[in-house]
């Protein structure tokens, strides 16, 4: 049945529309979209549909959580506000360089889009320019999903895109390594100025 959509003038834009629906929270399945999507046609035939449709999905969410105030609605318990306000911080000292590393962190990209946001420090200059350079991360989904049909055939060679499966993850956990370290180092230091701010009272 999926493998009929390749065949379809509607299929390659009705994925772009999943895309850009499933990238504004509370939605999920942006990954199964773009998974199914590279399994059925490729990453040269959908790359350009399903990153439009990424990049175009963060514009709504930044739209609709400031037009609406919908940070407002969102309730965080005391650890998860303390880690909120310790990247946020980084954003702001790090500017687009930090906006950009959390876009590239395996976090879900509807997660990203909602949490940048909800930064005031990010700017729609700096949220727009990080939200295109890294909508070209939504490809790992469909270079996945063409590895998994390629797996899926006896006659290829799987030697290569095994290799280079486990280079993505291995940049992907080091980037992801980087944020954590830096987040982490945010929080204690927070943490630290907070127990000076006590002991002079």
């Amino acid at each position: 049945m999926l493998f009929e959509l390749r065949d379809t003038y509607y299929g390659l834009p009705l994925m772009m529309i999943l895309s850009i629906i499933t990238s504004v929270p509370p939605l999920f399945g942006l990954t199964a979209v773009t998974t199914t999507t590279g399994y059925i046609y490729g990453i040269r035939r959908s790359c350009v549909w399903i990153t439009m449709g990424a990049f175009l999905g963060s514009l709504l969410c930044y739209g609709l959580v400031r037009r609406y105030n919908l940070h407002k609605y969102i309730v965080l318990s005391d650890a998860k506000r303390e880690i909120y306000e310790s990247l946020e911080e980084a954003v702001g000292q790090n500017g687009l360089k930090m906006v950009i590393l959390i876009r590239l962190c395996p976090i879900p990209w509807q997660l990203t889009n909602l949490i940048l946001s909800m930064f005031p420090s990010v700017s729609w200059h700096n949220y727009l320019l990080a939200s295109f350079l890294a909508s070209f991360k939504v490809n790992m989904g469909l270079w996945i999903g063409q590895q998994l049909s390629t797996l899926s055939d006896p006659s290829d060679n799987n030697l290569i895109p095994r290799l280079s499966m486990l280079l993505g993850i291995l940049l992907l956990g080091s980037v992801s390594y980087w944020i954590y370290h830096s987040t982490l180092h945010n929080i204690k230091r927070r943490k630290y100025s907070k127990q000076l701010d006590v002991s002079h009272k």
